[in-house]
């Protein structure tokens, strides 16, 4: 399944390794080159993942996550944060922001796409596993057609 991937880096080299990178998998991929750009491009698209470098001009990488987070239209769609900047603070603030994983570069490109399909298939699961309001009421009144069946009709075998 082809996803919207969201990738903000000041580095065009590094904009292209991250496409690259993912080329395998066909995902439509946006670019943006600085912070802002990337919390109003993840506003106005809500992608399924968010890569972000952490210095960038105009807002830090740490700043762009913790204002999606603050913001229902994003609050839920997770980043990725790529950085230079590897140590426990940074691993720390990365998780305190809202995170949802942390690589440090330079980074192999299959740790890259590991990393990528670990958090949408995690996303996705999430997803599966929260039923709709509605899908629950209908399985517990007698709108449901199941509800309607004669016991009389099961067989036991």
């Amino acid at each position: 399944m082809a996803y919207t991937i969201l990738i903000a880096d000041d580095e065009p080299s590094l904009r292209l390794l991250v496409k690259a990178s993912l080329a395998v998998r066909k995902h439509t991929i946006i670019e943006v080159a600085n912070g802002q750009d990337a919390l109003n491009l993840a506003r106005q698209v809500q992608p399924d993942l968010v890569l972000l470098d952490v210095m960038m001009p105009f807002l830090t990488g740490f700043q762009v996550c913790e204002e999606m987070r603050k913001d229902p239209k994003t609050a839920k769609i997770p980043v990725i944060i790529l950085t230079a900047k590897g140590g426990q603070d940074d691993r720390e603030l990365a998780n305190s922001v809202g995170a949802s994983h942390f690589l440090t570069k330079p980074f192999r490109p299959p740790e890259l796409l590991a990393a990528v399909d670990m958090i949408l298939n995690q996303s996705i699961q999430k997803e599966a596993s929260f039923p709709q309001p509605q899908a629950v009421n209908n399985l517990n009144n007698n709108q449901n057609p199941v509800n309607q069946i004669p016991l009389s009709n099961f067989k036991l075998i």
